[in-house]
């Protein structure tokens, strides 16, 4: 039996096969159409927003976004890039790109990034004139073949045309009333319901056949064209490593951490594994042994500043967290009034029972504060913390803001206090 015409119904099949024929038809022409949908979405936005696409070549950040993503960055020129933004920039270390979440604005104007799927902070700042631009979309596997591409795998790619080609033929049984297997033909026709027979008949012939070439050959020609034009297009698209692993809001230049997705969201308190203080008045001294850890400052013309010392083992980051806030506690068994104090970064290594005035390492990063006071004195060191995890972990400095205007403080140190030794509180979201 040969071909049925456009105005016959294909009778060749059971009713139960026209049925099967007919959903298979109706899958194609769905996965079809959202390929196509995403592809437009990534023309559109790319072209007339001016934006940049990329294509995720990893699943570092899954598993809500998945390697192929094709993330389309705003230019970041003028935006505010904070804590919580995802970025496209280019790897301080090496060739090619990186999509990771700001986690800690830097002091110096940098930034500390990292995957969400990643257990530690990327190692390297970030500084703005690396930044690329700003995750705004996320058209989702978008990319899958263009990895294919870079990644040579010629059968994935050849199998990825075929599949394509073959999907956009079968559609062709959703979309065609010969494959409708709810009607009926009446003598190899389709019968006219409306008009006498002598007067329908060859009209419904004809405009049966007109109808649907013509809506099959405009859905052919949309999908060619949609393909060529995002061939050539994301033909351009870069590789990138990582990727989203949050909700993105495609409107806005930030994104909520997913919890859902944090292994071990909340929070971990770690002891002291070295403190110590400095004497300036004896600077060979070592009071590594001590139970109390001293900051001073004094107005006397022999000098004999103290200053504390304090370093942790920082805990491992949970699976797919990141760090949202860490705080430092000390407890003050004895306290001058109306002072400030603050707390700095080692920028050094050093030894409990080794270090002294003449030999401790210098302080860096911006100050954080709080006010003398008997008892818990606490300081929010985030931004510390985040630089000790992407670089080198060397503790903390405690002195005086304003050494010289004569004050005294004391602490409990790891030997003087099991309950009230320096302690970290680092959260992770």
């Amino acid at each position: 039996m040969g071909h049925p015409r456009f105005d016959q119904i294909d009778s060749t099949a059971s009713l139960p096969g026209a049925v099967a024929q007919f959903f298979v038809g109706l899958v194609a022409t769905f996965v079809a159409t959202i390929a196509i949908s995403l592809a437009v979405v990534a023309i559109a936005v790319s072209v007339l927003a001016g934006w940049a696409p990329v294509a995720l070549t990893s699943g570092s950040m899954s598993p809500v976004l998945w390697t192929g993503d094709i993330v389309i960055a705003q230019p970041h020129d003028g935006l505010d890039l904070r804590a919580g933004t995802i970025v496209v920039f280019d790897d301080p270390v090496g060739p090619g790109q990186i999509t990771h979440r700001i986690v800690a604005v830097n002091p110096d104007g940098g930034y500390t990034t990292k995957g969400d799927a990643q257990p530690r902070l990327d190692s390297t700042p970030l500084y703005p004139e690396s930044v690329v631009g700003v995750g705004r979309v996320v058209v989702p596997f978008a990319g899958i073949p263009l990895v294919w591409w870079w990644d040579g795998a010629w059968v994935r790619v050849a199998t990825f045309v075929l599949t394509a080609a073959a999907t956009l033929w079968l559609s062709r049984w959703g979309m065609l009333d010969r494959f409708d297997p709810w009607r009926r033909r009446v003598d190899g026709a389709v019968p006219s319901v409306s008009r006498p027979e002598s007067v329908g008949r060859d009209r419904d012939r004809s405009l049966g056949r007109y109808r649907e070439r013509t809506i099959f050959g405009g859905y052919v020609a949309l999908t060619a064209g949609a393909a060529l034009v995002s061939a050539l297009l994301l033909g351009g698209v870069d590789p990138v490593r990582a990727g989203f692993d949050d909700s993105a809001a495609n409107a806005a230049s930030s994104f909520a951490a997913a919890s859902a997705f944090c292994e071990e969201a909340g929070s971990d308190t770690v002891y002291s594994e070295a403190d110590t203080y400095v004497k300036e008045g004896n600077p060979e001294e070592n009071n590594g042994t001590d139970t109390e850890l001293k900051v001073r400052s004094t107005l006397s013309e022999v000098e004999d500043e103290r200053r504390v010392l304090v370093r942790f083992d920082l805990p491992t980051v949970p699976g797919g967290c990141s760090l949202t806030s860490a705080t430092l506690r000390m407890y003050a068994n004895e306290s001058d009034s109306d002072r400030t104090i603050a707390v700095y970064r080692n920028s050094a290594s050093w030894t409990e029972d080794e270090v002294t005035w003449d030999d401790m390492p210098e302080y860096t990063g911006t100050a954080v504060t709080a006010s003398s006071e008997p008892g818990w004195q606490t300081w929010t060191v985030t931004d510390h913390v985040a630089s000790m995890y992407s670089g080198s972990n060397h503790g903390f400095l405690v002195m005086d803001l304003d050494e010289g205007d004569g004050m005294r403080q004391t602490y409990w140190s790891r030997e003087g206090s099991e309950s009230e030794e320096p302690e970290l509180i680092v959260n992770w979201g």
